[in-house]
């Protein structure tokens, strides 16, 4: 009965082996893929950190372009790649020089596991119809492809503060003014969690005064370099002399970049010192609350825009919201 319903056992033996191959090749394939974009992914957080840390400029002004540039390889290797898997397109002599050479350009982006990967595509295709084993690879890869891509887009909108599956119609837009973001509130931030372009004691003030530290990134640097000059002083002055000095023309400098304002009034004067923790390194300054209104109110920071130094054009930097109340 069973013989007759399965087949003899030889080739039930011959179609497991066949089933074992290819889940083993699937397997190990994925495998190496993972390992693949692990190293991708590593290589390129090493090289936006540190484009981003010692050539912000650049770094903002490439960003746009490079992402234009790389969807737009990417989508013409899509469009040879398919084009030479027909035959008829392939024979043709710009497409066969298009074809070989994609296929030779992108070995690099596997990251030195090219050939392992295409001896078990070979194991893998060895064991069914070219056109099944086309279609399998492009399954597989399309659904390996799409899930690592959407892992990784979710993961950057988040850090931007975009909610990519947000199925609440009327929930926020992110526009700071009306968002609490726990980042810049020291008494909401974790410990560990690093500190935004700005943070205040606490999303409800109640206090005489609002500690505002300023988070001194380094891509600022370039901005300040073409406000301040740093200045010259005697021989005769010991270094001990030339610090305090020194600091304090620094800080009138972060004092001519940063423009503060509390609601619709713009702080005239504030004065500013350096202040170091353990997750960053910045400027603080202390404002009187004399002029919050009871509920809530939101305080600006706009930075002096380095093309407009004759007419002082202020741009927005970050806006914090909080909750004023009297003791």
């Amino acid at each position: 009965m069973y013989k007759q319903k399965f087949g003899t056992l030889d080739s039930y033996i011959v179609q497991l082996d066949k089933l074992c191959s290819q889940i083993f090749s699937i397997a190990f394939v994925l495998v190496l893929f993972s390992v693949m974009m692990a190293f991708l992914y590593l290589l390129g957080f090493v090289a936006t950190i540190g484009f981003k840390t010692y050539l912000p400029t650049i770094y903002e002004k490439t960003k746009p372009i490079f992402l234009v540039f790389f969807g737009l390889v990417w989508l013409f290797s899509m469009v040879i790649m398919a084009a030479g898997y027909h035959e008829k397109y392939r024979e043709k002599p710009i497409i066969k020089r298009l074809y070989k050479g994609v296929i030779e350009k992108s070995t690099f982006l596997y990251m030195g596991m090219y050939k392992p990967v295409q001896y078990i595509n070979f194991t893998f295709g060895s064991n069914m119809l070219h056109k099944k084993y086309f279609k399998s690879v492009i399954i597989i890869g399309l659904i390996f492809f799409t899930i690592s891509m959407g892992i990784y887009a979710t993961k950057l909108l988040e850090h931007a503060g975009i909610p990519m599956m947000e199925s609440r119609n009327y929930f926020s837009s992110s526009s700071v003014e009306y968002k609490i973001n726990s980042g810049y509130y020291d008494s909401q931030r974790g410990e560990m969690e690093q500190v935004p372009k700005a943070s205040i004691q606490s999303d409800v003030i109640q206090d005489a005064f609002l500690k505002l530290f300023i988070n001194y990134s380094k891509y600022l640097d370039e901005d300040l370099s073409m406000i301040c000059k740093e200045p010259k002083f005697a021989d005769s002055l010991r270094n001990s002399q030339k610090r305090p000095l020194r600091d304090k023309a620094r800080l009138d400098c972060f004092t001519e970049y940063f423009q503060i304002a509390l609601n619709d009034s713009t702080i005239s004067s504030s004065e500013f010192f350096f202040e170091e923790t353990a997750q960053a390194k910045g400027v603080k300054t202390y404002l009187s609350t004399e002029k919050c209104k009871i509920g809530r109110n939101t305080l600006f920071i706009k930075t002096l825009q380095t093309d407009s130094l004759q007419k002082k054009i202020w741009g927005d930097y970050v806006a914090i919201p909080f909750w004023f109340s009297k003791d």
